[in-house]
């Protein structure tokens, strides 16, 4: 069976646009306490005011980092990043595959990279489906909405791997 090449898969997510929502009201809140039309503004410009302007551009930093998320075939190794802004990703080897399959993650499981005591590491950007790896004794679930197409390709890649070892 010869692996198919070039799976590369994008899913958007939606919760980003929150973030920026609250990035923009961080904005306005330190606009309007500056220019005085909300409340008087402080005459030394206190430190503290120039959180809302810090935390309008961590948040932008944060909508711009898990906008998406993309999957790839890179031959040896499935590559995951978000993006657009690519600051957080993982490859993970098809040799540390130990298992794969359909999943679905709770609803507490939600947005972003993090890990549950007893449901492993989940790394998503929107929905439940999910693709889930047994790696190295570690359980890594993918959010996906092509959870079929991901499957397919890392069962196809782990059986490339067993006909090489023959």
């Amino acid at each position: 069976m010869s692996p198919r090449q070039g799976y590369d898969h994008v899913q958007q997510g939606r919760l980003h646009w929150l973030v920026y929502a609250g990035a923009a009201l961080c904005l306005w809140a330190g606009i309007a306490i500056l220019d005085g039309s909300a409340v008087p503004a402080p005459e030394d410009h206190s430190p503290g005011l120039w959180l809302f302007f810090v935390l309008a551009g961590l948040l932008v930093l944060l909508g711009m980092s898990f906008q998406y998320m993309r999957v790839r075939d890179r031959g040896d190794v499935m590559e995951i990043n978000f993006g657009p802004l690519p600051l957080l990703c993982k490859q993970v080897r098809y040799e540390d595959i130990v298992t794969v399959k359909r999943g679905r993650t709770a609803w507490i499981d939600g947005w972003g990279i993090h890990m549950a005591p007893g449901r492993g590491w989940t790394w998503n950007v929107w929905g439940r489906d999910c693709a889930e790896l047994q790696v190295d004794g570690s359980r890594l679930r993918v959010g996906t909405n092509d959870p079929d197409g991901l499957v397919s390709m890392i069962e196809e890649r782990m059986g490339a791997r067993a006909d090489e070892a023959e």
